[in-house]
């Protein structure tokens, strides 16, 4: 094995005889050591205790302090300096005890041979670049640990959760905590909009994110952290430091960081990655989730709330009203002649004409909504408020019947929200050519109005949609209170 021999070490060389010292320490300085003398023992380690030194080579036989009494005291001081004893054959068996008490090496004087001070100084040499290459490899392999030991506790919250949000807030702190970063956001790309989004973060200001490049395929900067100062809209230039997260070739978004030390981002680059690579699949995971979640309450044909979700949102909303002291109405809808229809153009035509309806319901559902609420619920300064949140829902009761939920809206809010769905479907082009005009009947109900718990509800509706049927259909029939 080939002997890893450090650049630069100190020599120290302890002898009474200043010929030999000023001797070998000519030779060692040709090698390219850094060589010093002290002519006895108690000089050696004042020159020890100030400048230290690697290599100690020195003489048994000196006064006041011998070479056994000087290796004791180097090994106390600085037990990896490496120790060579010069001896006579005459005292070969004080050499021998110098080994034994710690000492590398010994020379024999006189030199017959100068060559074999450098030979022995180098193997000393080795051993201490050895050591040192061992030291280095074990403070890395610590480091490592270290490092995956942080990983491991970042990581931890990430892989244990699955909602979006949480995975989101939990990357964006793990993040500025190891960038030493006081805030950090997370954009998506919008493809259909060529622009990012915030999602996560207070964002970085008004930043133009024209300036970062976007490749073929609208993902942004490849590189695991790149280093950008972006002119904001304002004018200012600002350093930020971008990371890019991709799973499986999927770009998901940017997490970015603003007005901090690159310096101190690019001395965790390696944790970064690392982190990268687990925040990108948490990320992934979450959006399979959302997506298996959403599959679980979203009818596949027309992309509305499923019969599952109705009546689980219609627990909640009823549990709501009747905490608040609130109205809920319910609106049931039934295609008209719907199974002449399929019979007579086929189901994909049906399948065509359930999706048309499914997007009235949602175009009334969105300009309806606030207006109907904001002219229908009456305040009572003595019943306390819940902030409302969109909580309004469009399904598909099942085959062509369809279902909206309207929490704290009176049945003459939803019979105004109902007429528009009537006329709405109504006025829906024609499907396919040939295909008579579609027509929809209505049935509105109220809680508590009409029903205080949930099947009475849906029976009241239900009952009113069967009048507005045989009534003669394309109808709003408002149900009977008991």
């Amino acid at each position: 094995m080939t002997e890893s021999i450090p650049d630069s070490l100190r020599l120290l060389i302890v002898d009474d005889e200043p010929l030999i010292g000023e001797l070998l320490s000519t030779v060692l300085a040709d090698r390219g050591y850094s060589v010093d003398c002290a002519d006895n023992g108690a000089t050696a380690l004042d020159r020890m205790r100030r400048d230290g030194a690697d290599i100690v080579i020195t003489d048994i036989a000196m006064p006041s302090m011998n070479g056994i009494e000087l290796l004791r005291e180097i090994k106390g001081l600085s037990p990896e300096t490496e120790v060579i004893i010069m001896t006579s054959n005459a005292t070969m068996a004080t050499a021998l005890e110098a080994l034994r008490l710690g000492a590398y090496d010994y020379l024999l004087k006189p030199f017959d041979d100068l060559a074999i001070v450098p030979t022995v100084i180098g193997r000393a040499a080795g051993k201490i670049g050895l050591r040192r290459q061992n030291l280095a490899l074990m403070n890395d392999l610590r480091l490592r640990n270290e490092e995956l030991s942080r990983l491991y506790d970042l990581s931890y919250e990430l892989v244990s959760e699955l909602d979006l949000h949480e995975v989101l807030k939990v990357a964006c702190e793990n993040l500025a905590k190891l960038c030493k970063a006081s805030s950090m956001s997370f954009y998506t790309w919008k493809k259909e909009g060529q622009r990012f989004v915030l999602e996560m973060g207070s964002g970085c200001g008004e930043i133009d994110f024209q300036q970062v490049e976007v490749g073929m395929h609208g993902s942004p900067i490849q590189e695991p952290v790149s280093f950008v100062g972006l002119r904001s809209i304002s004018g200012e230039v600002r350093p930020i430091a971008i990371f890019p997260i991709f799973a499986e070739r999927e770009f998901l978004g940017l997490f970015i960081t603003s007005g901090d030390d690159p310096q101190s981002i690019r001395s965790q680059i390696h944790l970064l990655r690392q982190f990268l690579i687990t925040v990108a699949s948490a990320l992934s995971n979450a959006k399979l989730y959302e997506r298996i979640k959403r599959l679980a309450v979203i009818d596949g044909l027309t992309g509305l709330y499923n019969h599952r979700a109705f009546h689980d949102h219609l627990d909640r909303e009823l549990a709501r009203a009747k905490r608040y002291a609130r109205p809920v109405s319910l609106i049931l809808c039934d295609l008209d002649h719907f199974k002449s229809f399929n019979d007579r153009f086929g189901h994909p035509a049906g399948d065509r004409l359930l999706r048309e309806v499914a997007g009235v319901l949602k175009r009334t559902l969105r300009e309806t909504d606030f207006v109907v609420r904001a002219t229908d619920v009456t305040q009572d300064a003595d019943v306390e408020a819940e902030p409302y949140t969109e909580r309004s829902m469009a399904s598909r009761y099942g085959g062509e019947e369809f279902v909206l939920i309207l929490p704290e809206t009176s049945k003459a809010g939803a019979a105004i929200a109902a007429e528009r769905i009537r006329v709405a479907v109504e006025g829906l082009m024609q499907v396919i050519d040939g295909a008579p005009s579609v027509t929809v009947s209505v049935g509105v109900a109220e809680f508590p109005s009409d029903a205080t718990h949930k099947a009475a509800l849906i029976d009241g509706a239900d009952r009113a949609l069967y009048r507005a049927k045989d009534e003669g259909r394309n109808r709003v029939y408002l149900a009977i209170p008991p």
